[in-house]
């Protein structure tokens, strides 16, 4: 599956849809690709939430000095 995501090079993108995520409105889908990393939710409160599991991945390249690989991350409650 893919997201559209601008031409502009690497960054961050978030994104309210109500395609290809959770039905739960604190689900997100979190994606870490050659582009940048995009969070898409239903709701601001899944935006909040997908950034909040983007600051633990940050931590923790941080803190054990490796980069955050690409993935993709479906989480709901």
């Amino acid at each position: 599956m893919s997201f559209p995501v601008p031409d502009v090079g690497k960054g961050l993108y978030l994104q309210l849809s109500g395609q290809n995520v959770p039905d739960s409105p604190e689900g997100y889908v979190l994606v870490v690709n050659d582009k940048g990393v995009i969070v898409t939710a239903r709701t601001e409160a899944g935006l909040f939430y997908g950034c909040q599991t983007l600051e633990q991945l940050l931590e923790d390249s941080r803190d054990f000095g490796r980069e955050i690989p690409q993935m993709k991350i479906t989480d709901y409650p």
